[in-house]
């Protein structure tokens, strides 16, 4: 089968991009003919890539000047490079399926018209919820004060959602009316959710169940079997870790005010963004002798701080659809201390593989990281039943499978439909 990922990215800039390079290289090693689409920002995951010229140039809309931004501006809503970059592309590749990834704000999309236009069936996987809500994150402002279930944009205006900025949150509400005018996405012919919660959400707010699928993200084998061995080994320190992006949405502001109660636990923050300077100052300000601040690190870095630790801490405030941290956490036979709120509640199997607290509840929060402190013996237990579940249920193995049960069905209706087309 020869299939089209198309995405906004086509390097390791964050989870989508990651979890579709991970999925594009399970369909080569099954030997499908795959190849990619995006913009040209560089570094490419394969550098030098034979297809780059199909790419359409990436518009920057952060350094730049306010004016170079208003001419950028109509690329957000409906980008015609990118539309007709991919209509030469297909007519070149003539792939049998395209799976979309991330196209808001660069690709647009306008690439499902490409589609649409060459006959060619698109599957998208939803990485987030900026379908339904036009900052992506769903709370009603940047203290967590519960989920916006209205349904209604303006509210983001009136809380500024978006990063706290009346102007991108116009923008980004602006963004979200020209797509719903255009029905571009009904040409989608299923979207796929990597979490159920993501799916009874989006169902609520109006795309039919018939067009839905959950399918999990997996987790990589030599990832599952490094934690085999690390778990074997036994060399937890007994400190906890947060791994991920520093943005206010990630609720570690929270975390680090828990951490103030609790001066003889430690805490290891590893990841960068754009709230970094603002949770250095909070720390400061605490006075936290206990937590410390990595930066970055890489896949094999982050490998030895989940081996390390007791346990590992997602405080969002926001609704959080299938982090890979966490499987991998739970790959690692460690616990996890997460927000009751979007996909995290179904991956902890409703809190059998790590504690459940509120979003924003300082108090809880402290609790549990007390309770496992002193109960080394319960993180134990707590982080062996997750692992049993990141391997029966986050396995390439059941993906793989559910994604070509998939493919293949809309690949054949297909078909179906150009041979019954009139001549």
């Amino acid at each position: 089968m020869r299939i089209l990922f198309a995405n906004n990215f086509f390097g390791p800039f964050g989870g989508a991009e990651n979890v579709m390079w991970d999925e594009a290289n399970l369909l080569q090693r099954q030997g499908h003919d795959v190849h990619f689409f995006a913009t040209d920002r560089k570094p490419y995951f394969i550098p030098n890539y034979e297809n780059a010229h199909f790419f359409p140039a990436y518009a920057d809309f952060r350094n730049v000047s306010t004016w170079d931004k208003l001419k950028r501006m109509s690329r957000i809503f409906y980008n015609r490079e990118a539309e007709e970059r991919l209509t030469g592309y297909l007519r070149y590749l003539k792939p049998d399926l395209v799976h979309v990834h991330n196209l808001h704000y660069h690709l647009s999309p306008s690439i499902l018209a490409a589609c649409q236009r060459e006959a060619v069936p698109v599957v998208m996987t939803l990485h987030d919820i900026r379908m339904i809500c036009p900052s992506a994150s769903l709370t009603e402002s940047a203290d967590f004060r519960g989920l916006c279930n209205t349904g209604n944009p303006l509210i983001c205006m009136k809380k500024k959602c978006k990063n706290g900025s009346l102007s991108e949150t116009l923008v980004s509400v602006a963004e979200y009316y020209a797509n719903r005018r255009h029905s571009l996405y009904q040409s989608v012919r299923m979207f796929i959710t990597p979490s159920a919660a993501l799916l009874e959400l989006v169902s609520r707010f109006g795309i039919p169940r018939a067009q839905l699928m959950h399918i999990n993200n997996f987790i990589d084998p030599q990832l599952v079997k490094q934690a085999a061995t690390c778990a074997e080994d036994s060399r937890e320190q007994g400190y906890f870790l947060y791994v991920g992006r520093l943005s206010r949405e990630k609720g570690v502001q929270y975390l680090l005010q828990a951490m103030r109660r609790l001066p003889d636990v430690h805490l290891k923050i590893a990841g960068s963004g754009p709230y970094e300077a603002e949770l250095k100052a909070l720390a400061l300000a605490l006075n936290l002798q206990n937590v410390e601040f990595l930066g970055f690190k890489d896949k094999v870095s982050v490998s030895t701080l989940l081996a390390e630790c007791r346990a590992t801490v997602l405080p969002c405030n926001w609704f959080e659809n299938l982090p890979l941290s966490v499987i991998e956490s739970l790959a690692f036979a460690k616990p996890v201390i997460a927000s009751r709120v979007g996909g995290l509640p179904e991956i902890l199997d409703q809190g059998r593989c790590g504690l459940l607290v509120e979003p924003g509840n300082v108090e809880q929060l402290a609790d549990a990281l007390a309770d496992l402190t002193r109960n080394p013996q319960k993180a134990r237990t707590l982080g062996l039943a997750g692992q049993v579940r990141a391997r029966e249920v986050y396995s390439e193995e059941r993906h793989l499978e559910q994604l070509l049960a998939l493919y293949g069905r809309l690949v054949s209706q297909s078909a179906t439909k150009r041979q019954l087309q009139p001549c």
